[in-house]
């Protein structure tokens, strides 16, 4: 469960790939990945090919495979899986693409709104509170301000909230 949450956090899964990449500073969460069975080989400063052949076809038997940012979702099984495999799934996206505010209260963003969704509801099902906000992001590239694709940013309480983060 970590592993995908990781690979839904920071992993490339289109179908334009030969095979799913993450897109990953942090040498923890690679060091993580590899206990699990799931090395990973540098390819450019952040992206990292996975090099376990088994990932891709489990992606294809989850229905991620294929999927960009904007369409990414947490697959039924895993929504109702037990307790211990679903706080290893938010681990590891809190990890991939969260972080941890003032007052213990975790932050995650996406541009899946059904990500989203699907991330407010495995907080609900272990007992925190989740809400989603919309913003549109602006960043600036060759001296242009340009605009974002519109982000969910979910604010988390749960209790005892550094055990859904282990970086």
């Amino acid at each position: 469960p970590y592993v995908l949450g990781a690979m839904l956090g920071d992993g490339g899964m289109s179908s334009l790939q030969s095979s799913p990449h993450i897109h990953c500073p942090d040498v923890e969460i690679l060091n993580k990945l590899d206990s699990f069975g799931y090395p990973t080989h540098t390819v450019a400063a952040c992206t990292h090919k996975m090099l376990n052949l088994n990932i891709k076809s489990e992606l294809i038997n989850l229905g991620l495979w294929g999927c960009l940012s904007e369409t990414k979702f947490i697959p039924e099984i895993y929504k109702f899986a037990s307790i211990e495999n679903r706080t290893e799934l938010l681990r590891g996206l809190m990890d991939s693409d969260g972080n941890v505010e003032k007052f213990h209260v975790l932050r995650y963003s996406t541009v899946s709104l059904r990500l989203a969704k699907d991330i407010q509801e495995l907080v609900w099902g272990l007992g925190g509170n989740c809400t989603i906000n919309e913003k549109l992001p602006h960043y600036t590239y060759k001296g242009s301000r340009l605009q974002g694709k519109l982000s969910y940013y979910l604010n988390i309480n749960l209790k005892n909230a550094g055990n859904y983060v282990t970086l």
